[in-house]
C-alpha cells in the first residue's frame, strides 16, 4: 500500500515538473510562435526533456528561487559589480535595474537615492580603497547633476555667460543668462541648426533643459576654460558651448560636440589648441564646399569663427591630409579670411597609403 502511494507520488510529481518545463519554454517564446517551436523540437529531445528534467526539478526551484528574491532585493537600489569583474572597472561603480554600468553618483543622481559603496559592497569598503581615490569618488558624489566651476577662472564676461547658462540649465533660472543675450543673438547647433533672437535662444534653452535636464539624461555641467578659443566654456556631458560676445552682450551661441568626430579623433577635442594656419598650408586643398569631398557635408551650421563671428558660409573650406606615420587623416578645414586663423578641423577618415617596408 505504501509503495502504491509513493509511485502515485513519484508520477504526480513528474507530471508536474514536466508541466513546469514547458510551461517556462512556452512563456518564453513569443506568443505566436509557441505551438510552431513545440512542434519543431525533435521527438527524442522531448523525451529527455519528460525522464531526465523532473530529477533536477528540486534544483532549478532553488535557482529561481534565489534569482526572484535577489531580483526583489535590488529592485530600488545599486546592484554590486561580481567579483570577477571588479578589477575591470572604477572603484565606485555599480549596476543599475538594467544591469548597465554606473557611477554610484550617477545611480544615486538618476533615482534620487542616498546610497553609499558601503551599503553595495559591504561595510569598510570605502575605507579600503586608496586615499587618492576616495577623494576622487567623494567629488564626484558632491558634483553629479550640479554645476561645477572650475578653478581659477578669469572674471570675464565669458565666465558670466557660461555660468549663467548653467545655473539656468541646472536650476531653471535663466534670468542672467537672458539679460546678457543680444535681441539678434545667433544659436548654432552643429550641422543642425541656427536658431535667431532674443526669445526663441532662451526657449531653445528652456525646452533643452526639459528634454535633457529634467530626464536626467545629461548629468555633468562645468564651467571651464577652452584652449581652442582662449575663453570660458559650458560642458554639458559630451558636448561644449562657446559663445561670441560684443558690447557686453551675447551675439552668438556655438553648440557642438566636445569632439566633432569621436570616430576617428584626431586633433578634434575642443578643449585643446587649434592647429595654426602657417604650419598646415602644405596639407591643404582649396575647395568651393565641403560637398566637393562628400555630398553629405555643407559649409551650413557649422563653427563660426569665435574670434570675428564671421559664419562659416563665408569662411575659406580646405580638404586635408595630414601625415601620422603609416597612416594619414583625410578632413576638412576652414580658415577665417578676416582673422587668418583655423576656425574648424573636422577629421573625416583614417586611411593608409603606405605600406610598411618589409624587412
Amino acid at each position: 500500500m505504501e509503495g502504491n502511494m509513493l509511485t502515485r507520488l513519484l508520477v504526480v510529481y513528474w507530471v508536474i515538473a514536466d508541466i513546469a518545463l514547458y510551461t517556462i519554454r512556452i512563456r518564453r517564446v513569443e506568443k505566436g510562435s509557441r505551438i510552431s517551436v513545440i512542434k519543431k523540437t525533435p521527438a527524442w529531445k522531448h523525451v529527455v526533456y519528460i525522464l531526465l528534467f523532473p530529477l533536477f526539478f528540486p534544483f532549478s526551484m532553488v535557482l529561481l528561487l534565489r534569482s526572484k528574491c535577489r531580483s526583489a532585493f535590488y529592485k530600488n537600489r545599486p546592484r554590486p559589480i561580481p567579483k570577477r569583474l571588479r578589477k575591470y572597472m572604477q572603484s565606485d561603480c555599480v549596476l543599475d535595474e538594467r544591469n548597465h554600468t554606473v557611477s554610484i553618483a550617477e545611480y544615486n543622481y538618476m533615482h534620487n537615492t542616498n546610497y553609499s559603496l558601503d551599503d553595495v559592497y559591504g561595510k569598510g569598503y570605502m575605507e579600503s580603497l586608496p586615499e587618492n581615490e576616495r577623494e576622487t569618488i567623494m567629488k564626484q558624489i558632491a558634483t553629479c547633476g550640479k554645476l561645477k566651476i572650475q578653478d581659477n577662472l578669469p572674471d570675464t564676461l565669458y565666465t558670466r555667460a557660461s555660468v549663467a547658462l548653467g545655473k539656468g540649465i541646472v536650476d531653471g533660472d535663466f534670468d542672467e543668462y537672458e539679460s546678457m543675450l543680444g535681441n539678434q543673438v545667433k544659436n548654432i547647433n552643429y550641422k543642425s541648426r541656427t536658431i535667431t533672437g532674443k526669445s526663441e535662444v532662451l526657449e531653445y534653452w528652456k525646452g533643452w533643459r526639459t528634454r535633457y535636464v529634467e530626464t536626467k539624461k545629461v548629468q555633468r555641467f562645468e564651467v571651464a576654460h577652452s584652449n581652442y578659443y582662449s575663453n570660458t566654456c559650458l560642458l554639458l556631458e559630451t558636448m561644449i558651448v562657446m559663445f561670441i560676445i560684443h558690447d557686453g552682450l551675447i551675439t552668438m551661441t556655438f553648440m557642438s560636440p566636445r569632439v566633432l568626430n569621436e570616430m576617428v579623433g584626431h586633433r578634434g577635442d575642443l578643449l585643446d589648441f587649434p592647429l595654426e594656419l602657417d604650419s598646415i598650408r602644405s596639407c591643404l586643398t582649396k575647395i568651393k564646399a565641403p560637398s566637393e569631398i562628400d555630398d553629405e557635408e555643407t559649409n551650413e551650421n557649422r563653427m563660426p569663427c569665435l574670434t570675428c563671428g564671421t559664419p562659416s558660409e563665408k569662411l575659406e573650406w580646405y580638404s586635408s591630409l595630414f601625415e601620422a606615420g603609416y597612416h594619414g587623416y583625410q578632413g576638412l578645414v576652414s580658415v577665417c579670411p578676416h582673422c587668418h586663423k583655423v576656425v574648424e578641423y573636422y577629421p573625416r577618415i583614417r586611411i593608409r597609403y603606405r605600406e610598411p617596408v618589409s624587412l
